[in-house]
Formats: structure tokens, C-alpha cells, sequence
């Protein structure tokens, strides 16, 4: 059954994953609604381990950057130097409030000399539209106009191969490259920290560019993955998320920087690390202590059916962050005040 919650769009994908979502589990990204789950997020996440996962990433905010001073533009905000970023080629950026606190983080493509693409959960649109008018730039959300998907796990290769995007099935990280496939153009990109496929293609294709995956995903074991299975994916490889695992520091007047700034090179008390439990009870945003000294917070922290533990990213002391540092968290429960044993891991927990 299809059904979408209220006041939001439907992706390009809507109608083969609404028939494939036999739990009828949604959620919502941004405008639009998506799978939360097809079964269980668990042996999803266990799928992109030994196969490979199919997940429905339109909701992505991409933004088209272009114009006489786009890369000026790119380069004053995310403060890095894109002298040396050839067309083809995506890396890592965030940007920050007058203040230093870090507003959003994505990736940004190049296309062309002054043509660029900045992907993010959240890309802070508003912003780089007001502040494109000063660098004779142009800025253009094209979110709704393109459907994505990610193909993730040691058989994604295999599976574009055996669909007939064979040169794209040999991308290394970071390129991307438009493709002419039966017909229609599709963008296959490795731009993610995940590692997987991005393919992105006209809405119009998206029903016809799902059908193509999946059937030859049939052979390759390719499971359908929802958003549950994203994040915990992420929280492995040890993505902290603006919006989920910390607020942006969208307002200006801030005094000091937000916590979104830990884990991003810069300097700070405290550094992003992951701490992992020797239990299956996840403990998200509570306090973490080393002795009787609170020294950190936990951020998202989930089962990890891959570890078979409770993982957490946490903002922590620099003092307490070296991997291997025993630590407790603090949260109260219906018994009464617990602290449970966690441990510093170097991130990412899995890659």
C-alpha cells in the first residue's frame, strides 16, 4: 500500500518502494517521505556487509552552484582551496556562522570550471542563495529534480556491471561521470563516506532506472535498505549528522562554536570519537564520565548488528578520547540512576 504522509512529496522511487514496503514503514526526509524500513534495519545493515542494499536517497539536498564566481564563492564559504578539485572530482567540505560553529557539512562536485554540485543532508540553501548575489553566483536547488539511489556492498559493482553500466561499476571514490544508459542519462557518483554508488537520474527515469537495478540486483542478493539502515550505517562509519546527531549552528550571533566543529580539524576542548558498549542497550545523549568527572556527551548510539554491541558517537575531553580509555555513561532509568561501562574506539567503527 502506498502511502504518504501529510504535506509531503513522493520521490521518483515512490511507487516500486511503496510496493515493495510490505511493513508499510515511512518516514520523513526534508519534503519528502520515504521507507523507514522494508523488515528488519538489522539484517539490512547485515546485507551491506555480505551483499549489497538498494536505498532510496532523494531526499539529499543538492545544490547547483554555478556562475563567474561560483568557485569563489565555494571556496570563502567552505574556507578550502578548490584550485586543485578537477571536473569529475568531489571532496569533503562544511561551513561555518561568523562565529566558527559549523552551519552544515557535505560534499561538493565539480562539473566544470565555475559549475559545481553540493550534496548534504541539509544544504543550508537559504544561505548560499543570499550569499551568491555578492559573488555574481547562482544558486538552484534541483532536489526535486532528481531521483538517487545509493547501491551499497561488496556486490554493488557486480550488479551495475550485469545492468550495463559497466564503466561506471569501476569508479574509485570521489569521481563521478554521466553516463548515456538504453536511452536515458544517469549520473553514477562515489561521493559518500559510505563508499557506495550514488546514481541520480531525471524523475521522469525513475521508475525505469529502479526496475534495471533491481532485476539485476536478483542474481547479486540485493536487499532493499530504508533510512533506519542509513543511519545506523553512517553511525558506524562514524558520521556525525547536522541535524540528528547535533543542531547547526545556524544563527550568527552564536558565542561560541557548537559541537559540530569537533571531528572537523578544527581546534576545541573536545574531539568527536566513538565509544562502544559490552551490552545491546543503546544510551543516545547522556553524559559520559571518566571517575566522578563528566567529560563528554554521547550523540545517536544504536545497536550495531555487525559489532553484536551498542555503539554511540560522543564529543569528549581531549584528555579522555584515546582509543581504549575506559569511561561510563550516566542515564537514569525506571530503577534509578545507571552507569554502564563503555570504551574509546577510533573511528570509524566500521569502514
Amino acid at each position: 500500500m502506498s502511502t504518504l504522509l501529510p504535506n509531503l512529496q513522493a520521490t521518483s522511487f515512490h511507487v516500486r518502494m511503496a510496493q515493495c514496503n510490505t511493513a508499510n514503514a515511512w518516514t520523513a526526509r526534508g519534503p519528502f517521505t520515504v521507507p523507514a524500513r522494508f523488515g528488519d534495519a538489522s539484517h539490512e545493515a547485515l546485507a551491506a556487509r555480505v551483499s549489497a542494499i538498494m536505498v532510496d536517497i532523494s531526499p539529499l539536498t543538492r545544490l547547483r552552484i554555478h556562475g563567474a564566481g561560483a568557485a569563489k564563492l565555494l571556496s570563502t564559504a567552505c574556507a578550502c582551496d578548490l584550485s586543485k578539485l578537477a571536473a569529475g572530482r568531489a571532496l569533503n567540505v562544511h561551513w561555518t556562522n561568523d562565529a566558527g560553529g559549523v552551519r552544515g557539512r557535505g560534499v561538493l562536485a565539480r562539473f566544470a570550471r565555475e559549475n559545481f554540485v553540493l550534496a548534504s543532508i541539509d544544504a543550508d540553501a537559504v544561505w548560499f542563495e543570499q550569499a551568491a548575489t555578492r559573488f555574481s553566483a547562482i544558486v538552484r536547488d534541483e532536489t526535486a529534480e532528481k531521483g538517487m539511489l545509493l547501491l551499497l556492498g561488496p556486490t554493488a559493482p557486480s550488479i551495475l556491471e550485469s545492468a550495463g553500466l559497466a564503466e561506471a561499476s569501476r569508479l574509485a571514490p570521489r569521481p563521478h561521470g554521466i553516463s548515456e544508459w538504453q536511452g536515458l542519462n544517469v549520473t553514477v557518483s562515489r561521493w559518500g563516506r559510505l563508499g557506495g554508488f550514488e546514481i541520480a537520474c531525471a524523475v521522469a527515469d525513475g521508475i525505469l532506472v529502479f526496475d534495471r537495478i533491481f532485476a539485476a540486483g536478483h542474481a547479486f542478493a540485493l536487499t532493499l535498505a530504508g533510512q533506519e539502515t542509513f543511519d545506523l550505517l553512517c553511525l558506524e562509519a562514524g558520521i556525525a549528522i547536522p541535524g540528528i546527531d547535533f543542531a547547526p549552528a545556524r544563527d550568527a550571533a552564536a558565542a561560541e562554536p557548537s559541537p559540530s566543529m569537533v571531528g572537523l580539524g578544527e581546534e576545541g576542548e573536545r574531539v568527536l570519537a566513538g565509544v562502544a558498549f559490552d551490552q545491546d542497550a543503546p544510551a543516545p545523549f547522556a553524559s559520559v564520565l571518566n571517575g566522578a568527572r563528566t567529560v563528554g556527551r554521547t550523540m545517536r548510539s544504536l545497536y550495531s548488528p555487525a559489532l553484536r554491541r551498542a555503539i554511540a558517537l560522543a564529543t569528549l575531553d581531549k584528555a579522555s578520547a584515546a582509543p581504549g580509555t575506559l569511561l561510563h555513561i550516566r542515564r537514569a532509568t525506571a530503577d534509578g540512576i545507571e552507569d554502564t561501562p563503555v570504551h574509546v574506539v577510533t573511528l570509524p567503527f566500521l569502514g
